[in-house]
């Protein structure tokens, strides 16, 4: 059975089709505030970096100058002839994606603060113009996780080694590593174990069903600046298109915390579409009042048509503080039991969507049960069941 597993984002605030804009990070995008002081600290060489990855297709492609960076919905300011915004937050950069220049942009100091202790979102907006000069407008955004910790709380983290969080060679392994700080000290905890989940399955190496036993996934240690973390390696061939990593922190056998993070496929055919108002997005903002609907289908990079026989589609919604959400929802599919949280969506058979799946989602669900930022873990299979968690 293959699996993939991609997200969207709902925020609320008190068409080139076959154009794939994604944003990624070199770095844990997780920061907390412990009441006096930002964790961990965020400086010019410690601060993660998003950079944009972009395909026309199954093409790399580079974006036309003249593009946006936008921090929780605002423009981000850069003074003219520098790299640094003029609030100090951020510095621009390029990082090199299938040999192409990729905008990049480095957070080079801390976000958390006593005033702000929500998630934020950083949002790409800029156009890419074709080779028959056809000129299309995309976006893209991720995440932030800003939180509060306490004395004797944990904030747990994940890091890519040597910042690689894509796929874009075969044979090509990934390497991710966890970091837990917490206790009264607010330091690097030792002694935590983890579980890793593959879209939503626990990794096991007797699992030879779901898992390449002896080969990948691999579940180890690393040693990062002397120190040695938890580690889980992913080989090329574990993930189609996106994959969603969950990592379970345990001290003392019991969870303390819950961190995700995703890992792209950049050269599978196969392709997650997730769109709403006509184009590729995954990030919507909401007022009072609205909704948004989300069509999620999978073809391929090239074609859009929906292909490979990915008949099932499940979604996982989480709050803004990434608790599962479990509550009935208006106009949402209940959970169904037994599963760890997943909504089965129905998918199309016929019409315009036939092998189509649609959600929508309201101002209010999201506000109230997403606590003003809800996240949806979308898993699509070819087969049924679906992975039990």
């Amino acid at each position: 059975m293959s699996t993939i597993s991609n997200r969207f984002f709902v925020t609320t605030l008190d068409d080139g089709t076959t154009l794939h804009g994604n944003l990624s990070a070199e770095g844990g995008l997780t920061q907390a505030w412990n009441g006096t002081a930002a964790v961990p600290q965020w400086t010019v060489s410690t601060g993660p970096t998003i950079y944009l990855t972009l395909l026309n297709g199954s093409d790399y492609a580079e974006p036309d100058a003249g593009f946006t960076w936008l921090y929780n919905g605002v423009a981000i300011q850069f003074a003219s002839g520098s790299d640094v915004s003029t609030d100090g937050l951020f510095k621009k950069t390029t990082k090199s994606i299938g040999g192409k220049t990729m905008p990049a942009l480095q957070i080079i100091d801390n976000l958390a603060s006593s005033a702000n202790k929500d998630m934020d979102t950083i949002t790409f907006v800029g156009t890419h113009t074709t080779g028959d000069g056809a000129e299309i407008g995309f976006s893209c955004s991720i995440q932030i996780r800003i939180t509060e910790i306490q004395p004797g709380g944990y904030l747990g983290v994940i890091n890519f080694v040597n910042g690689v969080a894509d796929i874009t060679s075969q044979d090509q392994t990934i390497t991710m590593y966890a970091d837990l700080i917490g206790g009264d000290e607010l330091a690097h905890v030792s002694g935590y174990t983890c579980n890793w989940y593959l879209n939503g399955r626990l990794y096991d190496a007797t699992d030879t069903a779901h898992f390449s036993v002896n080969t990948h996934p691999v579940q180890g240690g690393v040693t990062i600046n002397n120190v040695n973390y938890p580690a889980f390696v992913l080989h090329e061939d574990d993930v189609v298109d996106h994959a969603t990593i969950r990592c379970e922190f345990l001290v003392g056998g019991v969870v303390k915390y819950t961190a995700y993070v995703g890992v792209d496929d950049m050269q599978d055919p196969e392709y997650m579409y997730i769109q709403y108002d006509g184009g590729n997005g995954n990030a919507a903002s909401l007022h009072q009042g609205q909704s948004v609907t989300f069509t999620i289908w999978v073809g391929t990079r090239d074609n859009p048509a929906p292909s490979g026989g990915f008949n099932w589609i499940d979604i996982k919604l989480l709050d803004g503080d990434s608790n599962v959400i479990t509550d009935n929802l208006d106009g949402i599919p209940n959970v169904v039991a037994n599963t760890g949280g997943l909504r089965e969506l129905p998918v199309a058979q016929s019409g315009d969507n036939a092998g189509k799946a649609t959600l929508t989602v309201s101002y209010a669900v999201a506000k109230n049960k997403g606590k003003k930022n809800l996240t949806g873990i979308i898993y699509a299979y070819t087969a049924d069941p679906r992975p039990q968690p």
